[in-house]
């Protein structure tokens, strides 16, 4: 569903990107939530925090901004999370973190792009790691404080797939995860061998 290079804004005729699939019964993954949830996206700093990995509350030393910044990215993260849990339907309506009742597709990622944009939960995929990038306990130790102990990051790690288990829509769990799989922070481990990828 990732709306990119040349098809990018259905420039090569409609595409089966996130946008254009509400109504079709068919499921995309649902980088808004798995952003909101780690905090940034794969293709920036690797520091940026988010809603789990301590945002405002455990601030790991990499600038985002003062407080009040900090603070409202973090309300803002709560509201995706919550459309994200509700299977990102773009007319389930939110009381947002600024008291206004807004439907899904109201509400925006920072990019500006809705959040909510399916019209059934059967239409979304939610997830926090897969099989490329870093693993959820990779993206949890990377960018929590670095003085966290491994029992907290370990409820960290149990807190994000629980909200995956729990959201309307299809979960997606990668493999290990459950049992906080390290890459030893390896993003790409297809040609790393059997040690990184066991």
């Amino acid at each position: 569903g990732w709306d990119f290079a040349e098809v990018a804004r259905n420039q090569r005729g409609i595409n089966g990107s996130q946008l254009n699939m509400s109504g079709t019964g068919i499921g995309s993954f649902n980088d808004r939530i798995r952003d909101a949830v780690n905090g940034g996206n794969p293709f920036g700093n690797p520091l940026q925090q988010g809603f789990n990995t301590g945002l405002f509350l455990e601030p790991n030393g990499f600038y985002q901004g003062n407080e009040a910044d900090t603070r409202r990215s973090l309300a803002t993260y709560a509201d995706q999370i919550q459309i994200g849990l509700a299977g990102n339907l773009r007319d389930y309506v939110l009381i947002t973190h600024t008291g206004e009742a807004k439907e899904g597709s109201e509400i925006h990622t920072f990019d500006g792009l809705p959040v909510g944009y399916t019209s059934s939960p059967i239409e979304i995929i939610n997830y926090v790691s897969a099989h490329d990038n870093e693993t959820l306990f990779d993206v949890i130790s990377v960018k929590t404080p670095m003085n966290l102990s491994v029992d907290e990051r370990c409820r960290i790690n149990h807190l994000a797939s629980s909200m995956m288990a729990l959201s309307q829509g299809i979960p997606f769990f990668h493999a290990g995860d459950e049992i906080l799989r390290s890459k030893s922070i390896d993003r790409d481990s297809y040609n790393s061998g059997d040690w990184f990828n066991k």
